[in-house]
């Protein structure tokens, strides 16, 4: 657990690439598109996946915290350690 924690949290550069990224393609979608509900509602369902996506990402760096956690007792076995 210490090794997995040890290795830091989400490289801002990366972080900040990816929002970039994804909010000038939402940007683009929604001055380009006519107005009208299907083009609100699918910028909506795009915009919710987009925070569903970075949740995640932030979240990979988390294994053993947070929304998704993994098991800590398949390594420990692995080690020969008792589990907890």
């Amino acid at each position: 657990m210490i090794v997995a924690l040890a290795a830091g949290g989400v490289p801002v550069p990366v972080l900040t690439l990816v929002i970039g990224w994804l909010v000038v393609i939402l940007f683009g979608f929604s001055i380009l598109a006519p107005r009208n509900a299907m083009t609100v509602t699918a910028l909506i369902v795009a915009a919710v996946a987009v925070c569903g996506a970075v949740l995640l990402l932030l979240e990979f760096y988390q294994p053993f915290d947070g929304l998704l956690q993994i098991s800590s007792e398949p390594l420990l076995t692995a080690l020969g350690r008792p589990t907890e």
